[in-house]
């Protein structure tokens, strides 16, 4: 299966002609108009500090079939694909409050409130609590789930005495 178009670079590509679909097991099919279509994933190359631009098309092999540069070279029907399905796989719940960690320090188990709802995790490390700027944080689970905190200032004072402690 030819993935590109020879002598452009992936960037170069003319993601304007980009033909995207859903497969019945609900995996995203991209194609060049008149050529097979590949099962692709995109990923994000940069989800904080870029999201909409350089996108990686992987295929089932995690290889790279495409680098789109941004979103907006795409037509309005593949790039509202193209979200879905990064929404899908970036989805990281916002924490709004925590509620409390037990003990204090690593290994420790936290209660958190969510944008989603009430949940419970286990932090392993210091390092999987990280500033991503000067206001954000994220913390990874045990699991390798990730939460994030968009507005640490914004906490209540209790939740952000607690995630200090951590920082």
């Amino acid at each position: 299966m030819e993935s590109t178009i020879p002598g452009l670079s992936t960037i170069d590509l003319p993601w304007h002609e980009l033909e995207l679909s859903v497969d019945p097991f609900g995996r995203l099919l991209a194609a060049w108009p008149g050529k097979h279509p590949v099962i692709v994933e995109p990923v994000r190359s940069f989800p904080w500090s870029s999201p909409t631009n350089h996108i990686a098309l992987v295929d089932e092999n995690g290889v790279e079939w495409g680098l789109i540069p941004h979103l907006e070279v795409l037509n309005a029907g593949p790039r509202q694909m193209i979200l879905n399905a990064l929404e899908q796989r970036d989805f990281v719940p916002e924490i709004l409050r925590i509620v409390k960690t037990e003990p204090n320090s690593p290994p420790c188990h936290w209660t958190v409130e969510t944008n989603v709802g009430p949940t419970d995790f286990e932090v392993i490390s210091l390092d999987d609590v990280r500033r991503l700027d000067s206001d954000s944080v994220l913390i990874s689970d045990s699991q390798g789930l990730r939460y994030r905190v968009s507005y640490h200032q914004r906490l209540d004072i209790t939740s952000r005495a607690v995630l200090d402690r951590y920082l």
